[in-house]
């Protein structure tokens, strides 16, 4: 797994995580989830630009991540 976060913003904590909106790079799409890194949880609107595919992708309100083709 391999993932870069270049922008966030915090949106709060609750149950002991902290809840971010990112901007991130990773290596494939395979990396991507919503639990994020460490103690942080992806929110709906975050933003991932994934190398293998050259694909955007952007997390929406259900929790999955969506790519831009």
């Amino acid at each position: 797994m391999a993932m870069i976060i270049i922008a966030s913003r915090n949106e709060g904590m609750k149950d002991g995580k902290n809840y971010l909106r990112v901007e991130l790079i990773a290596d494939s799409a395979s990396d991507l989830s919503i639990e994020g890194m460490s103690n942080y949880h992806f929110t709906f609107g975050s933003i991932a630009y994934c190398i293998a595919e050259k694909s955007f992708y952007v997390l929406n309100s259900s929790g999955t991540w969506v790519s831009s083709r």
